[in-house]
């Protein structure tokens, strides 16, 4: 939804030839701001250029911002939620996914490895490594156990990661000893 994983599109757009050629029913749903809007952005050139080079048109949307509920309704009925950001914090988009257990497969950047723990929420690989993301979401498509599993630890996770009430017990302990 923000900026930041759009700017690791290319990653998953580089990997995206490889699960066609296993899946060739796979369909990318991009949410955020339109790459497109600015013309001038040699960064949405590029990703248009990488899109019709590589014959992905059909294959990925860009659906622009989304609210809550929208979003909502993409995680559940998508089979996994890739990140493949080169710089992240703690991305929301990864807490909401957990939450309604739509496996996760990320990039292992910053914040990420301590919101998904490797192969228990979700799959992490090397940022930049296409071979690797590829593999996972191909790993994820073709096990089904191992995408309930994840989903489930995930669920679980982002129940006590995001719990409001906890959340702001912390939050006032901390204040209080200030």
């Amino acid at each position: 939804q923000g900026d930041y994983p759009i700017k690791g599109l290319h990653n998953l757009l580089n990997a995206l030839p490889y699960v066609i050629e296993r899946y060739p029913e796979t369909k990318i749903y991009v949410a955020g701001a339109n790459l497109f809007l600015n013309k001038a952005d040699s960064y949405a050139k590029c990703i248009k250029k990488m899109i019709v080079g590589n014959n992905l048109e059909k294959h990925i949307f860009f659906l622009g911002m989304l609210d809550a509920q929208r979003m909502c309704r993409y995680f559940l009925k998508s089979h996994i939620t890739v990140m493949p950001s080169n710089i992240e914090n703690s991305p929301n988009s990864i807490g909401e996914a957990m939450l309604v257990g739509t496996p996760v497969v990320a990039s292992f950047v910053g914040g990420i490895p301590s919101i998904v723990q490797n192969e228990r929420e979700g799959l992490l690989y090397q940022q930049g490594s296409v071979e690797m993301l590829s593999y996972s979401i191909c790993k994820i498509f073709e096990d089904d156990l191992l995408a309930n599993t994840l989903s489930a630890n995930a669920r679980k996770r982002a129940a006590n990661l995001y719990d409001r009430e906890k959340n702001m017990r912390q939050l006032l302990e901390i204040y209080n000893c200030i």
